[in-house]
């Protein structure tokens, strides 16, 4: 007799019900863990350009992340977070040494800026002068995106004793911390000494005032001839051959403190 064996059974597959998808899986797979992803590198690309709604023209994206969709954000000054991930204080007014600052407009590094540079006029030996007659004045800087397409001008600042404004243009940041600061007490001797109008030993004094504060800010000194040559070039400046020669300025400015060691005063009245 032939005894006929048969294939033995084929060992059975044990499954469970997975119960995150749903499926039925072999028991050693069903609901472990996922596999962790490869990570996405971190690689950018220039991204499309964004709106600027402070001047209505257009800021470019830094970066755009093309594997993760992740867009870096740029600072859209006076709206909206910032580079850094702060909210910008758009249209709020601080006050810094006894001078408001407008931030309407400012990202939060160039309030940040400005604010530093009022400390540095501050610790100035012709700076300190200039705003301590300005505190309690009600002066206010401000940003003025305009005020050069308004005067088809090309200037970084300008005073404004009517208004009682320190306007600051685009151009005012293109300068270093120092010029920056420098530029700040230029136009403070202007806010300074009001009601003698101004005249062209006026601006030559504001520019001396404005190179050494610079120059002290960046820890170096001017000498009295280099402050002659600024004050001559400016003095014979085009842009100021309508003002008056003089005024009272040196006058305001020795009841400040603020004066000088050369003799200015026989070319200012010539």
């Amino acid at each position: 007799m032939v005894n006929v064996i048969g294939r033995p059974a084929a060992t059975a597959v044990v499954k469970n019900l997975d119960v995150k998808t749903n499926e039925s899986k072999p028991a050693a797979l069903a609901n472990s863990p996922a596999p962790t992803p490869t990570p996405v590198p971190n690689t950018y690309k220039a991204g499309p350009d964004t709106m600027n709604i402070s001047t209505g023209g257009v800021n470019p994206r830094v970066a755009f992340n093309a594997a993760q969709g992740l867009q870096k954000q740029t600072t859209n000054a006076g709206n909206g977070p910032d580079a850094t991930g702060k909210q910008l204080p758009d249209g709020k007014s601080i006050s810094v040494e006894g001078v408001n600052i407008d931030t309407t407009g400012l990202s939060t590094e160039q309030v940040d800026s400005l604010q530093k540079s009022i400390k540095q006029l501050a610790k100035d030996e012709d700076g300190s002068k200039l705003l301590k007659q300005l505190q309690g004045d009600g002066y206010t800087i401000k940003f003025d995106p305009d005020y050069n397409a308004r005067t088809k001008g090309n200037s970084n600042a300008y005073q404004d004793g009517d208004t009682k404004t320190i306007g600051i243009t685009e151009l005012f940041f293109n300068g270093t911390y120092a010029e920056q600061t420098g530029i700040l007490g230029h136009e403070m001797l202007h806010a300074a000494t009001p009601g003698d109008n101004n005249s062209r030993v006026e601006e030559g004094l504001a520019e001396v005032i404005e190179q050494r504060i610079t120059a002290r800010t960046d820890g170096k000194a001017l000498t009295p001839a280099e402050e002659q040559a600024i004050f001559d070039g400016k003095f014979k400046a085009g842009a100021y051959e309508n003002l008056p020669v003089s005024n009272d300025i040196l006058g305001s400015l020795n009841e400040l403190g603020i004066t000088f060691d050369w003799d200015v005063l026989a070319r200012m009245r010539t």
